[in-house]
């Protein structure tokens, strides 16, 4: 999302706690979808309950910007998610899924709708410029069923990009500062405590 050199700032525009999260995402899994829309969508969508994904939308003059968006659902074709401002149908935008085995991938896709829930929250969907296959990032269990994860499930997949990024950079500086074993130690469970491992 950023050349090596800088390093990106995402927003959080949505500013939810974790709790206000969980029932936003509730209220809106017992809604009813319009069936227009139901028959418009042409791929499975399959709950998808990671804490955050950045994402850089590309504006039409020219400017980026980076932000953390909270995904709903996800499909070989698109994915939706919450965001705290409003984005324009055929914005262009790169999001970045991470595998199963936690490797980065930037997928570009363009805004195809976007809908006031609530106040600042909108529901936003995104449509991948090309088929994924959603296997790469959400694990089989998950992928038999549509149905929103299990609390369980959701704290298992749960990541804070912020946090670890924040752990990486104090345990590099701590590297190159020379920093005893067990400052270093220390950094790396913090780290892991992080990454919930």
């Amino acid at each position: 999302m950023a050349s090596s050199s800088e390093k990106p700032v995402c927003s959080d525009t949505l500013r939810l706690s974790d709790k206000e999260r969980k029932v936003l995402n509730q209220e809106l899994d017992t809604r009813n979808v319009p069936e227009a829309l139901k028959r418009k969508r042409t791929h499975n969508r399959i709950a998808y309950r990671i804490k955050a994904v950045p994402i850089r939308v590309q504006y039409p003059n020219g400017s980026n910007a980076d932000f953390l968006v909270r995904p709903r659902d996800i499909s070989s074709q698109g994915l939706g998610f919450l965001h705290g401002t409003f984005l324009y149908p055929g914005t262009v935008c790169t999001i970045v899924l991470r595998t199963l085995n936690g490797q980065a991938i930037p997928i570009d896709g363009k805004v195809v709708r976007c809908d006031c829930i609530q106040g600042r929250v909108h529901e936003i969907g995104v449509q991948f410029n090309q088929l994924i296959d959603i296997s790469e990032f959400v694990s089989q269990t998950q992928n038999n069923s549509p149905a929103a994860p299990s609390e369980s499930q959701e704290q298992n997949m749960e990541y804070e990009p912020t946090a670890i990024i924040k752990c990486c950079n104090d345990l590099m500086e701590l590297a190159v500062n020379l920093a005893p074993l067990e400052k270093l130690q220390a950094k790396i469970n913090q780290l892991t405590k992080t990454l919930h491992l």
